[in-house]
């Protein structure tokens, strides 16, 4: 009875009828860690002290359901939206939501939506939910961070507008496929160079085989601005591999090599080439000890540059209090080359988007609670 729509409340939108016919469950995360945070600079002006904070981690709240339509078909949908525990109020993050259809062929869906690269990324990353200080993303595959902190890259957030087919499993082999449609096609009069996104789309694929304790996956995506400006990025190609393998007694390992290149309108190109190291010591049934490193190395192409690389060390705790509830800790620590400026690309330290000062270091200590229902 837990997750099946205790939530009475919610009945008013949809008729009784619906409900009987369909099996819903309302479900989330509330993650949340006190930490203490701070970054330094070569420019004192872009410097931050030590400071205080309660962070929500991207808390969230869904409701999912399926409807059983017959013949091995049956029909889904799911609405997810994150909240902040910290202020108390809603935030309308972009999470996945959806409606589509599963059976014999596989599942389709359309809505907004976790693409393959991203996918692949969260089976490989050892902070649960995939947030907080130290996720790996904050260096893989995420260029532009390198210059305007607190962001994910290109295909690592969620896409929106968005369709996409997961095969069934075969003999630990599957295959996935996202396309998103930009939805924002100029108008025929336009005038050239009015608008620098006039019709962008992005695909993504991805190949995975799971079997025993091994998880191995690849992703290929391409994104398309539609732009017409020059200087802005054209088009963009992300390469990444995933390997994983899980021990007995609850041991793991991953590792994450990603390429990602740019060309932009009017000529240039970057490529850049990053990687993560990660691994889990279960000392107990119930802890367990992480550890990460990630590598994000120069940008180089015709518009890269020296010393615009970085590392990312992360240390943690985990320890399960039952099935539902875990408590942690997170040290977390980014060193930048002279010319780089990475951070944390969830709960960024200088805030999301920020132009910083160069060869900074950005580091926190995070203590919390996460708990799913």
């Amino acid at each position: 009875m837990q997750k099946k729509l205790i939530a009475l409340a919610i009945a008013g939108l949809a008729s009784t009828a619906a409900f009987a016919q369909t099996n819903v469950t309302l479900y989330g995360v509330a993650d949340v860690t006190l930490e203490s945070v701070s970054a330094n600079s070569a420019n004192d002006g872009f410097s931050r002290g030590s400071q205080g904070r309660v962070n929500s981690n991207s808390s969230y709240i869904g409701l999912k359901g399926t409807e059983d339509l017959g013949n091995g078909l049956k029909a889904l949908f799911q609405f997810e939206t994150g909240f902040s525990a910290d202020a108390g109020i809603y935030n309308a993050s972009a999470r996945d939501t959806y409606v589509g259809l599963n059976g014999a062929f596989g599942t389709l869906v359309a809505g907004n939506l976790t693409a393959p690269t991203r996918s692949l990324g969260n089976r490989m990353e050892m902070l649960p939910g995939n947030t907080g200080i130290g996720d790996a993303v904050s260096l893989l595959g995420n260029p532009l961070n390198a210059a305007s902190t607190g962001t994910t890259g290109e295909f690592d957030t969620r896409q929106a507008n968005a369709v996409a087919y997961m095969s069934n499993d075969y003999n630990g082999f599957s295959f996935a496929g996202a396309y998103a449609f930009g939805e924002n096609k100029a108008f025929a009069n336009a005038v050239p160079g009015a608008s620098a996104f006039n019709n962008s789309k992005v695909y993504d694929l991805g190949l995975n085989y799971v079997v025993g304790g091994w998880d191995l996956g690849y992703s290929y995506g391409h994104a398309d601005t539609g732009g017409d400006l020059v200087g802005f990025i054209d088009t963009a190609k992300n390469h990444r591999i995933g390997v994983g393998y899980n021990f007995d007694g609850g041991h793991k390992v991953t590792f994450q090599w990603n390429k990602q290149s740019a060309d932009f309108i009017g000529g240039g190109d970057i490529d850049a080439t990053s990687y993560s190291l990660q691994g889990k010591y279960a000392v107990s049934p119930a802890g367990s000890l992480i550890a990460e490193y990630t590598v994000a190395r120069d940008i180089t192409g015709s518009a890269g540059a020296v010393d615009t690389g970085a590392k990312m060390y992360t240390l943690g705790y985990l320890h399960a209090l039952s099935k539902r509830t875990l408590v942690k800790a997170v040290y977390s620590r980014i060193n930048n080359d002279d010319a780089a400026a990475y951070d944390f690309s969830s709960g960024a330290v200088r805030g999301v988007g920020a132009l910083v000062g160069t060869g900074s270091n950005v580091q926190g200590l995070a203590v919390g609670v996460r708990h799913s229902f």
